[in-house]
């Protein structure tokens, strides 16, 4: 496993120097840009945080595009262990593959009920290039579907499950 050494010292304020940061803003009056100077904090970044509010800031670079949360995570490395010891072991394409198949199982649902109790059936936008019927197998009576390569919706999307509906 390799072992990431920084090489920049951006966002490199701890968390604690954040908070009095936004104390001294907030409750001293003191200026942004004073405080940010004083402190080594960019005023951007500053300014940021303390319109967001957040008790604990974020601080740092945050992991891009991530696909699984820390408990799928866990569960992925604790099966590719788990058929490794018993000699069934993947190579990393297959492990890549696998990991796909996973995360590619997300799907957008469209729902609509009106304050009356009306409202029209379930519209299910997958994640691929072709909709095939059986996509649908266990879906609420009436449900609708489509393919989407993004599996987004859109607005044509929309306009196809309100009129389904009616």
């Amino acid at each position: 496993m390799r072992t990431y050494i920084r090489k920049k010292s951006h966002a490199s304020a701890s968390p604690e120097l954040i908070r009095m940061a936004i104390n001294l803003v907030k409750e001293d009056n003191r200026k942004i840009s004073d405080v940010s100077k004083a402190l080594s904090i960019p005023r951007r970044s500053l300014t940021r945080y303390i319109k967001t509010g957040e008790e604990q800031p974020l601080v740092g670079y945050s992991k891009s595009r991530k696909v699984f949360s820390s408990a799928h995570e866990n569960d992925l490395e604790e099966y590719l262990h788990q058929s490794a010891d018993i000699y069934f072991g993947l190579s990393p394409k297959e492990v890549r593959k696998m990991a796909w198949r996973y995360a590619s199982m997300l799907v957008t649902l469209a729902c609509a009920v009106s304050a009356t109790g009306n409202s029209i059936p379930p519209f299910f936008i997958f994640p691929r290039a072709n909709f095939k019927p059986h996509m649908l197998n266990g879906a609420p009576l009436g449900s609708k579907g489509t393919a989407n390569k993004s599996g987004w919706m859109l607005e044509y999307y929309m306009c196809v499950s309100c009129a389904s509906g009616l």
